[in-house]
């Protein structure tokens, strides 16, 4: 392994006696993600680094720029999910599902970009395996109201933010 990497089962025995380390975006996405067991990881190393007085944590923009991408991805794929459990199931959301849904009519806009079939597969598995990116393309190209995605995405930047 490069002297420059380390991975998480060498970190703990590194002594970090130094200006900076860079962080890259899957190590915050795993710390955000409640389902990764790689988040306790990087809490340990955070605590770590905590206790020996690092100074700095450097993110580039470019690494910032891919979590919040992918924070917002994440939240239209719950939305859709949420969405969907509502249309097929007759679910009625708790107050918090209804904060994540946010405007309702761009919920239930978005779901139109996804296929049937996807939809399906998310009744089944509970996942959604579509791409999201296309699902935003094609809302962008279709739908005249595109102010609805703008709070989807300043929860992604104020969640990236609020990590920091």
């Amino acid at each position: 392994m490069s002297e420059f990497i380390i991975d998480s089962t060498d970190a703990t025995f590194v002594d970090f006696n130094q200006a900076s380390i860079a962080i890259d975006a899957c190590f915050l996405l795993a710390y955000l993600d409640n389902d990764d067991p790689r988040g306790d990881k990087v809490s340990l190393l955070l605590d770590k680094w905590s206790k020996e007085k690092i100074n700095e944590l450097v993110i580039t923009n470019k690494v910032a720029a891919e979590i919040i991408h992918n924070l917002f991805k994440n939240k239209i794929r719950d939305i859709i999910y949420l969405i969907h459990k509502m249309n097929t199931q007759k679910y009625s959301p708790t107050k918090e599902e209804l904060q994540i849904i946010g405007d309702i009519n761009t919920a239930r806009n978005l779901i139109k970009y996804v296929p049937k079939s996807k939809l399906d597969e998310l009744v089944k598995c509970g996942e959604l395996y579509y791409n999201i990116g296309t699902i935003l393309k094609d809302y962008k190209l279709n739908e005249s109201n595109r102010e609805g995605l703008h709070c989807y995405y300043s929860h992604a930047v104020e969640t990236f933010q609020g990590t920091i």
